[in-house]
């Protein structure tokens, strides 16, 4: 199943951001854009992700070095938490005997 797709420029119009920031997290390769046919589509899964970034760069003032170092942090912590998640499954297992 084709993920559905939401244009940049539908994005732009709905969160009244301007193409910079845009073109920012694409540089910076924050956000996974999907390009079809020459034009930037996000994932509609992804737009919850946009929206925290929006939030954070619009509300908090925080720039887009503060995002990048924050996304890093908060990948780290979740691939903890996967790896917590599998050794109490593997404790779990040892804990039956």
């Amino acid at each position: 199943m084709k993920p559905t797709l939401i244009s940049i420029e539908t994005i732009s119009t709905y969160h009244k951001v301007d193409e910079d920031f845009i073109e920012h997290l694409k540089n910076a390769e924050i956000i996974n854009f999907i390009i079809e046919d020459s034009n930037y589509y996000l994932e509609e899964e992804e737009l919850p992700h946009f929206e925290k970034i929006v939030r954070m760069y619009y509300d908090l003032h925080i720039n887009m070095e503060g995002i990048e170092a924050i996304q890093h942090m908060l990948r780290k912590m979740e691939s903890m938490q996967r790896q917590m998640q599998q050794l109490e499954n593997r404790l779990r297992l040892y804990e039956d005997f």
